[in-house]
């Protein structure tokens, strides 16, 4: 039986040498070996354990597949994984909760996990390698703010029923959580997502608790 294999699936397969029926030597194509931190991973919603450079362990939890535009024209957006981490790893104000996500978290990530991020762009011009979800990308809508209005990515892990909107702490507690999202009608005060998985906004100095994302091009 013949496979057909379309052009943008090339990279899912790997050509093997075999013998056809007159043990001539044919060409074969193959489901490519899945290797890596992400072989246990294969739809939306997969959850795996990793271990921070802190010792710190958290789970990883895959929130959308080819949703995530890249940085770089040339890497086709179908490659592109989008993650968030289960558990909030810090608990901080507004401004040092988006600074955290941008900036630190890279570099607590196992090495075999940050050699494979790439930057996403968002909306107002912005690209990012890790990030704090909107609201538009956990809730589907833009309740009290303007972000992400130009892609309006509505991650595909939230869109399913009975998901939890809200996220945990360390010990499991469920805990209020910043989005990356300002208060259009308030400029002191932010987007967040409360411990029963509400959306809310309050004051951006109270700390509440960081669960950034970040995006990995899986070829």
């Amino acid at each position: 039986m013949k496979i057909k294999i379309n052009i943008s699936e090339m990279d899912d397969y790997v050509p093997i040498i075999d013998m056809d029926e007159h043990n001539r030597p044919i060409i074969k194509y193959v489901p490519k070996e899945i290797k890596g931190w992400y072989k246990n991973i294969h739809k939306v919603g997969d959850e795996i354990e990793i271990t921070l450079k802190d010792e710190r362990k958290c789970h990883i939890r895959l929130i959308g597949i080819g949703q995530d535009i890249p940085e770089k024209k040339y890497l086709s957006k179908n490659k592109v994984y989008t993650f968030r981490v289960v558990e909030c790893l810090e608990r901080q104000s507004f401004e040092i909760a988006s600074r955290w996500a941008e900036q630190v978290f890279i570099d607590l990530l196992p090495n075999e996990i940050s050699k494979k991020i790439i930057k996403v762009k968002k909306s107002f011009n912005k690209s990012y390698s890790c990030f704090l979800p909107s609201e538009m990308e956990v809730f589907g809508r833009n309740i009290r703010s303007i972000e992400n209005v130009d892609d309006n990515i509505w991650y595909q892990y939230y869109q399913k029923q009975f998901v939890p909107y809200y996220s945990v702490d360390m010990d499991k507690r469920c805990v209020n959580s910043w989005l990356r999202s300002s208060n259009i009608t308030a400029f002191y005060s932010a987007c967040s997502v409360n411990y029963i998985g509400v959306e809310q906004c309050f004051d951006k100095s109270i700390p509440f608790g960081v669960a950034p994302c970040f995006c990995v091009y899986i070829p």
